[in-house]
């Protein structure tokens, strides 16, 4: 599966958990792969998809931004700023 793919798929997913949830359930529940999980996220930060925020015991939590939710509810075509 491509990338975008996956990002659509995260996208999804943050919308549907509330905005927000741990990295490794992220990749559990949808079976990335964690080397692919690592390049996913640089990616949709740089895009301004997501935020990472850290958490005392070590993990991320992604939290879904707005042109993240803008993204996943019209697609990820051209925006205006």
């Amino acid at each position: 599966m491509s990338y975008n793919a996956h990002e659509s798929q995260i996208l999804k997913y943050l919308m549907d958990a509330g905005g927000r949830a741990l990295h490794p359930i992220i990749e559990k529940d949808l079976g990335i792969a964690r080397v692919s999980m690592t390049d996913i996220k640089g990616r949709m930060v740089s895009k301004g998809l997501i935020n990472v925020l850290p958490t005392v015991s070590n993990k991320t939590y992604w939290e879904i931004t707005l042109l993240g939710k803008k993204a996943c509810q019209y697609g990820d075509g051209k925006r205006k700023k």
